[in-house]
């Protein structure tokens, strides 16, 4: 994870909270550090299976990019911080084919959620959906497209989705990875 300081006066003292994907407890203690002016640092999440979620805090304006590299393959994906979370967010391809999608989003609020992703042919009709029960504060819930049999109907390569939460909770940031056959991206959120 890439994290730069956009103040071109000081420096960003940040804490990045490193988050277990199911169940949403810290698994690290937190990482502090410094940025100076317009400067940048790189972190790597912990561990080499690490399956979660990273939190950036900061009193200064900090943006964060994520670069996901693929189990030993050479290829990789990337994607950008979020800054706040919704109720509603969309993924305007998801894929079912050759290419497959996984989906992972973020609880970022403070009260489980019922996470619901549905997925939508280009005409706007529902195809198939799933929701996951019960996700807790800061814990991710995942969607396989190939997978989950819920998703087995899709006949088609490219539809769309819209993912939604429960009760007014926030998600945050639909991480859509792409899987060729053997290729896979795995990541979350930073």
């Amino acid at each position: 994870m890439n994290i730069q300081n956009t103040n071109a006066s000081n420096g960003a003292s940040i804490t990045i909270q490193w988050f277990d994907a199911a169940t949403g407890n810290e698994v690290l203690p937190a990482t502090n550090d410094t940025i100076p002016a317009n400067g940048r640092k790189t972190y790597t999440a912990p561990g080499t299976t690490f399956k979660g979620s990273a939190v950036v805090s900061s009193g200064e304006t900090v943006v964060a990019e994520v670069q996901v590299i693929g189990n030993s393959t050479g290829i990789s994906a990337g994607y950008t911080g979020g800054e706040a979370g919704d109720t509603t967010l969309y993924i305007p391809q998801i894929l079912r084919s050759a290419w497959e999608t996984l989906v992972a989003v973020q609880n970022v609020g403070t009260a489980n959620t019922n996470v619901t992703l549905t997925v939508r042919d280009t005409g706007g009709t529902t195809v198939a959906s799933k929701t996951i029960n019960n996700v807790k504060p800061n814990a991710s819930a995942y969607f396989d497209i190939k997978n989950d049999p819920e998703f087995s109907g899709i006949t088609k390569f490219f539809e769309s989705a819209l993912v939604t939460s429960s009760g007014g909770v926030p998600i945050l940031h639909p991480v859509v990875d792409q899987k060729y056959r053997s290729v896979e991206w795995q990541c979350d959120r930073e």
